[in-house]
């Protein structure tokens, strides 16, 4: 890695060269060009790639040219700088004292009741998932999203044992702490008895509720998905309020002051944690119905900065989670692609994205991010090979 001290130019770095020579190491003896390079704007780096290993014999020097600064500028030309690798030793001594496991791994989602937590020693219970993303706390609703045909429900029950206070409550009688996912989007579930692709609206589809043949699955019989109208099935929402919102805009900061006003002085107790959402790296498939757009870097991280502003205000002695990704995939990139990510000067999303966090709070003098949150899917890496290998 060739690190700079002012912005390149990305557009011409593929006319770069990137020349390392080590006199020692016979696949660089008489100078060897790197085979790709890739710039990193957040980190002002380029990462060049070499079609070999390196050794620990002798020195490497890189020679660097035609690299050019984004005013246009050559910055290097016939640059050069050398370094020397040597051999590392690690010993692992398990015996060794280190510190305490925190008891806050034992966690799951959803546990069924207070009596399962306790006897399975469960310590944190998440409230989240696909269709939190979609409550409505104002009539205790939420969306099924492409779970199950984009249909409403009534997530509370007529009893609320499905609330967010009982939710709280059972987790604090077990002694678990909650983490409660907020959501983020802009729509949540209008009622408990809509859906978003009506058949008879929107005309024959791929597929609909057997139960409910009305519900479709918004994908046109002929191919491609359906266009429909949010409103359907969903009502604005917001983080807070702001001029000209709809005059039925549900407030996200109305539901933590609830909360608060329901938990009292308990509240920094039996609700430590705050989560910006579910995987909302995938709202563009997830929740198509009310966000057919791809998710970019730049939504992703507005998005957040957003809500956390929001929580920190209401809840200040909360642990924010964010940006909760969804798997190994969007660990790198957005759901809009290549060409978003090359738009980001080749940028790794959650490295992208911890840089713009850190430097969103410099400037506000606010900490926006306690916890990073990210589930494991390896999509990229499901496959049938059950060797020990693998499963270990």
């Amino acid at each position: 890695t060739a690190y700079f001290d002012q912005s390149l130019s990305s557009t011409n770095l593929s006319s770069a060269t990137f020349r390392l020579q080590n006199p020692a190491d016979s696949a660089y003896a008489s100078g060897t060009n790197g085979v790709a390079a890739a710039y990193d704007a957040g980190r002002l780096a380029v990462d060049v790639l070499f079609p070999s290993p390196f050794g620990t014999n002798g020195t490497y020097t890189l020679t660097v040219n035609g690299v050019k600064g984004a005013n246009g500028l050559t910055v290097a030309s016939n640059s050069a700088f050398s370094f020397t690798l040597r051999d590392a030793a690690v010993a692992i001594n398990a015996a060794t004292p280190t510190h305490a496991i925190s008891p806050l791994i034992y966690g799951v989602a959803f546990a069924p009741d207070a009596a399962y937590l306790r006897n399975a020693g469960i310590t944190l219970n998440r409230w989240g998932g696909n269709n939190s993303s979609r409550y409505n706390w104002t009539i205790g609703a939420a969306n099924l999203d492409f779970d199950w045909y984009f249909e409403n429900t009534d997530w509370d029950g007529a009893d609320g044992a499905g609330s967010a206070p009982a939710f709280i409550a059972r987790n604090a009688s077990a002694g678990a702490a909650t983490i409660l996912s907020i959501p983020a989007l802009p729509w949540v579930a209008r009622d408990t008895t809509s859906h978003s692709f009506s058949v008879a609206k929107y005309g024959a589809q791929q597929g609909s509720d057997p139960y409910r043949p009305d519900a479709g699955n918004g994908v046109k019989a002929t191919g491609g998905n359906v266009t429909n109208n949010p409103a359907d099935s969903s009502v604005p929402a917001r983080a807070a309020a702001r001029p000209g919102d709809p005059t039925n805009t549900v407030y996200q900061n109305g539901w933590l002051r609830q909360l608060r006003s329901r938990m009292g002085p308990r509240t920094a107790t039996v609700l430590s944690f705050v989560a910006i959402d579910n995987e909302p790296e995938l709202w563009g498939e997830t929740h198509r119905d009310v966000h057919p757009a791809l998710v970019t870097y730049d939504e992703l991280f507005a998005v957040f900065t957003n809500y956390a502003a929001m929580v920190r205000a209401e809840f200040p002695g909360a642990k924010i989670l964010g940006p909760v990704n969804s798997g190994w995939w969007f660990y790198w990139n957005s759901q809009a692609g290549a060409a978003d990510k090359a738009a980001h000067g080749g940028a790794d999303l959650l490295p992208w994205f911890l840089r713009q966090v850190r430097s969103n709070d410099l400037a506000t003098g606010r900490s926006s991010l306690d916890v990073l949150d990210i589930h494991y899917y390896p999509t990229d890496v499901f496959n049938d090979d059950v060797s020990d290998a693998t499963r270990a």
